[in-house]
């Protein structure tokens, strides 16, 4: 670029004189430069609202810096909470300038607090990715658990409900209302086998779940279905 605007000329933006450009373009002017650098810093830490939680000067989010020794609770909280907002607050809370990261934590373990974010925020991604395949495993046992409790626990409870409807419904010795009645109290029946089911079911799982070698007490055993 400095190569084909080089040889033209521009014109002074103060004084209007022509100026031809070299054909390597101007010299950079490295005051300049810097001095656009501070002021781009100070307006960025006028606009902060973080402070050193020490001396209360503002802070740049680049040079924010947490004690290790000090705040390891701050810090986990930090590596595993999942609400930005309280991170935010963790950070109002606990940063130090670096002027005061000297001064008061001489010799200490410190870590900057954008290390930090940055740490937290692989490790909360990779956490995702771990519980997305997680769940997907637990959706496929549930779907095996489903598929095996169709044929040996579903469908003969529904077959054997259904073969009492049958017959009931054969019989010439009662009413109507009588076969409503009559089988009003066999789905009562069927519920709370059902539920007695459930509460096996249940206590299962607490045995499936358990350390090996402790056992349930004989109040916990499966009852009589």
């Amino acid at each position: 670029m400095r190569l084909a605007a080089g040889g033209s000329a521009i014109r002074c933006f103060a004084c209007r004189k022509a100026v031809t450009i070299p054909i390597q373009g101007f010299p950079i002017n490295f005051g300049l430069r810097d001095a656009v650098a501070t002021l781009t810093k100070v307006q960025q830490l006028s606009e902060s609202t973080l402070r050193c939680s020490k001396c209360r000067a503002p802070c740049d989010q680049t040079e924010i810096w947490i004690c290790v020794e000090c705040n390891r609770e701050a810090i986990t909280s930090i590596l595993i909470d999942d609400d930005i907002s309280d991170i935010e607050e963790t950070e109002k809370s606990t940063c130090l300038c670096a002027s005061c990261s000297l001064r008061f934590h001489f010799k200490h373990e410190l870590v900057e607090f954008s290390r930090l974010r940055q740490r937290r925020n692989k490790v909360f991604e990779l956490r995702k990715q771990k519980m997305h395949d997680i769940d997907e495993m637990l959706d496929d046992l549930s779907r095996s658990f489903l598929k095996k409790l169709r044929p040996c626990l579903i469908k003969p409870l529904k077959d054997e409900f259904d073969a009492k409807l049958s017959d009931l419904s054969c019989s010439v010795d009662h009413s109507i209302e009588e076969i409503d009645q009559i089988s009003t109290k066999l789905i009562e029946e069927f519920a709370e086998r059902l539920r007695n089911i459930e509460q096996n079911i249940d206590v299962q799982f607490k045995m499936l779940m358990l350390p090996c070698g402790i056992r349930e007490s004989r109040y916990e055993r499966p009852t009589q279905l």
